[in-house]
């Protein structure tokens, strides 16, 4: 294998086998810049600082750049491996940050004639070495960007919901089209490239009781939130609102209890999950009351816990939906492809046109001839066959011929 080959291998398999551990953000409350910091390991072993520093790119992120001994010890509390990439780069006789930041700040503890990159040697000092050194396996990402001027890193908005990046880059949506943005309610992608399972969630206001919000997330393509595991709790601990007496905002979860178990047995998941992972709050369950909401004491990443409550218990304010669906197989959720428009879904119901084949207007089963011979025939008013209108636009016409063409040959279902 020529030594090319070999690279682009390489590469490819340590992309596939980064895994980056749940990320922390340094409070500015706690004395911090507000920035948010991950290890990203590579299990394939070392990687080159170029390759770490694009996998860091790829997820919104640089790799980390520290400015003081305050930072220097919140970064190493991070740190799960002893070498990990730093985004300090040598330019003639001086160092400098990746990110154009002054070098006010170092503690390098051993001086290697023309070495270009340093690495974290474990938390006591730093450790200058090569552009192409390949013993190390990890990198620290930092998230930093504030696009929107708004002195919020864009990244934490983006978890909390508050900003739009519907094509899961980690960069708001607005910042890359250069629309104003506006801080909202928006879905958030639990993204595969940061430890997730790549499902999409949303907080959304209460409707009845809990029967009712899950009939509202079903009606929607997705379903009440199951966080199984502690890593998919974390995730989502942002988008619960922080308790604000006497607004009652606790939020209803997809855990439910079969009637008449001990309080703390009989739970189960929506979506089937192994019911193993919990963070009841002290002393619950209490018992008797059987459906699961989360509630949040404050901005840090130890206050959200567990409750059991009443079907329409007057304190839950919201439900959480989440959207795992990906029915047409791709290993990609459908509902992200629908927002970022690489699927279509014409009539908004979150379902993949494709998947429902809404193209197959005479109902065989396939898009064919046939069903383009009835756009033909109905050709007008969506009221003449309403079938046929597959863009739901009001008109019969060339534009649902392009959706028909889109969808052309056997059903996906």
């Amino acid at each position: 294998m020529n030594k090319l080959l070999h690279a682009a291998t390489m590469t490819l398999f340590a992309t596939s086998m980064a895994h980056a551990q749940q990320a922390v953000q340094w409070r500015v409350e706690d004395g911090g810049n507000g920035h948010w910091y991950a290890e990203l390991d590579f299990a394939s072993g070392g990687v080159l600082y170029p390759f770490a520093k694009e996998q860091c790119r790829i997820r919104g992120g640089h790799p980390v750049t520290v400015t003081s001994a305050a930072e220097h010890s919140f970064v190493c509390s991070v740190m799960t491996t002893f070498l990990n990439w730093m985004g300090a780069e040598r330019i003639g006789d001086g160092w400098t940050w990746c990110t154009g930041e002054p070098w006010v700040y170092g503690s390098i503890c051993s001086f290697t004639p023309g070495a270009d990159r340093i690495q974290f040697y474990g938390c006591n000092c730093w450790n200058d070495t090569f552009d192409n050194d390949c013993c190390t396996g990890a990198v620290i990402i930092e998230w930093s960007a504030d696009c929107n001027g708004d002195g919020t890193v864009d990244y934490g908005q983006i978890r909390e919901g508050k900003l739009p990046d519907f094509n899961g880059n980690n960069v708001p949506d607005c910042c890359e089209t250069g629309v104003a943005c506006a801080i909202g309610n928006y879905p958030m992608k639990w993204r595969v490239e940061d430890g997730g399972n790549g499902h999409w969630y949303q907080l959304r206001p209460k409707t009845g009781g809990w029967y009712a919000c899950r009939n509202s997330a079903l009606a929607d393509a997705g379903d009440l939130a199951s966080p199984s595991t502690a890593q998919e709790n974390a995730a989502i601990e942002p988008l619960i609102p922080i308790q604000q007496f006497p607004v009652r905002n606790r939020v209803f979860l997809g855990g439910y209890q079969t009637p008449g178990s001990a309080p703390s047995q009989g739970w189960h998941w929506v979506d089937g999950s192994p019911w193993g992972f919990t963070d009841w709050y002290f002393n619950q369950p209490n018992g008797g009351e059987g459906f699961l909401a989360a509630k949040r004491y404050g901005a840090g990443p130890t206050n959200c816990d567990w409750d059991d409550y009443g079907e329409s218990d007057s304190d839950i304010g919201f439900f959480l939906v989440e959207w795992s669906a990906d029915c047409n197989g791709d290993g990609v959720v459908d509902y992200g492809q629908i927002l970022e428009g690489t699927l279509l879904d014409a009539n908004g119901n979150n379902i993949p046109d494709a998947c429902e084949c809404r193209s197959d207007i005479n109902g065989d089963r396939a898009v064919t001839g046939a069903d383009l011979g009835l756009i033909f025939v109905y050709w007008g008013p969506a009221s003449s066959f309403p079938g046929a209108d597959l863009n739901a636009d009001g008109a019969i016409n060339g534009a649902d011929i392009s959706v028909l063409l889109a969808n052309w040959g056997p059903c996906a279902q």
